[in-house]
């Protein structure tokens, strides 16, 4: 049932991530309220996670918990189909993003335990979540360029109702593992003391800074420069069928090369994808980029969770996979503030991913330097 759980879910983010962006942008927002709007999710980040995160692993029942926010996410996200200006629409997507800001983390860490358990790739579920995601993305541009909808298409928002609804359904499915002892405050100090742990965090945040650009403006680039809704489609389907590739090869390049390697060729590709997504005005060539999503976000995801099941105690397991949401959370509030106002100074998203291309440096300079100050540890891992 896990897997129905991610297609379900994925159906969220497949909706969001391409057409929020731009439903927004067709209201009338300009790029720094699109901006506001779209930061909400990553400032309750900061702290929201962490309560439900410490409350699924103080009961041993993650499951519980996951299938409450999905709901509380259902229902919170209805009034936003028919609210069109803010600040209405802030403070509703605020109350939905409390619950669905978190559903993630802990459906990874649901994931991440059972994989555990029975002795599989985590990969293995979450390539569901990118099949789930292409057929969302091929199906809502089809269906949003057939509408021709240009002052904001509500299905984009009911959509998103709908796939919280069905994933509050699949959620009954999931069963939780209580064969650990509920944790105490002093090993979450204990975790967060970690060194290797908490550079994931640190590099982890700047990269989901550079990711804002993408993230929140990637669909507005597409749709200033005049290309269909179904152009964005095949844009995001290229970089998820990239994506679900890097996680069929996943474990043979775990095996072959250390974590730090992988998560340095990720932050440099990343730099060159927002290089060539800032500069190239070809439909066809934009498109072909979002091959590079494979280790944009694939090769990095994947690292970081198996990373996060070597340095987190089962105990913590949704605790410490929600420090790591928080940290990607604080990187994003800084980024789409960046990236809005960036664009409404600019006239544009290029400016905004040209910037992100610098940001990405800055992660890719700290696990270099980490590898050279630990070559020993790094051997031994």
């Amino acid at each position: 049932m896990l897997e129905f759980f991610y297609v379900a879910y994925f159906v969220v983010v497949g909706v969001s991530t391409p057409f929020f962006g731009p439903y927004l942008r067709q209201l009338g927002l300009s790029g720094q309220a699109a901006a506001s709007v779209l930061a909400v999710g990553p400032l309750l980040q900061i702290g929201v996670p962490l309560i439900w995160g410490w409350l699924a692993d103080r009961s041993r029942q993650p499951n519980l918990v996951l299938r409450a926010l999905c709901l509380g996410a259902c229902l919170a996200s209805v009034p936003v189909i028919f609210v069109r200006t803010m600040p209405a629409l802030l403070w509703l997507y605020l109350a939905q993003q409390i619950f669905a800001g978190s559903i993630s983390a802990l459906a990874d860490s649901v994931a991440l335990e059972t994989a555990r358990i029975r002795r599989f790739d985590y990969t293995r579920i979450r390539v569901w979540g990118s099949l789930s995601f292409i057929a969302t993305c091929l199906v809502v541009g089809e269906l949003l360029a057939r509408r021709g909808i240009k002052d904001g298409d509500p299905l984009v928002p009911a959509l998103v109702s709908l796939a919280f609804g069905v994933s509050f359904v699949a959620s009954f499915g999931l069963v939780g593992h209580a064969s650990w002892e509920a944790p105490r405050v002093r090993e979450v100090r204990a975790l967060l003391s970690e060194p290797r742990f908490r550079l994931l965090l640190i590099v982890a945040g700047l990269h989901w800074l550079g990711l804002s650009s993408f993230h929140g403006f990637f669909g507005i680039l597409l749709q200033d420069r005049g290309f269909p809704a179904t152009t964005t489609s095949y844009a995001f389907m290229v970089g998820s069928a990239a994506e679900i590739l890097l996680f069929a090869s996943y474990a043979r390049l775990r095996a072959r090369f250390r974590a730090t390697s992988l998560l340095a060729a990720s932050f440099g590709i990343s730099a060159v994808h927002w290089w060539l997504v800032a500069y190239t005005r070809s439909a066809l060539l934009v498109v072909a980029t979002q091959a590079l999503h494979a280790l944009s976000f694939g090769m990095f995801w994947a690292t970081c969770l198996a990373w996060i099941a070597e340095c987190v105690p089962f105990s913590l397991r949704a605790t410490g996979q929600v420090l790591f949401s928080t940290t990607l959370g604080l990187g994003a509030i800084v980024g789409f503030p960046l990236a809005g106002t960036l664009y409404d100074a600019s006239g544009g998203a290029s400016v905004p991913f040209a910037v992100a291309g610098f940001v990405e440096l800055l992660p890719l300079g700290l696990v270099l330097f980490y590898r050279r100050a630990h070559r020993e540890q790094e051997r031994e891992t």
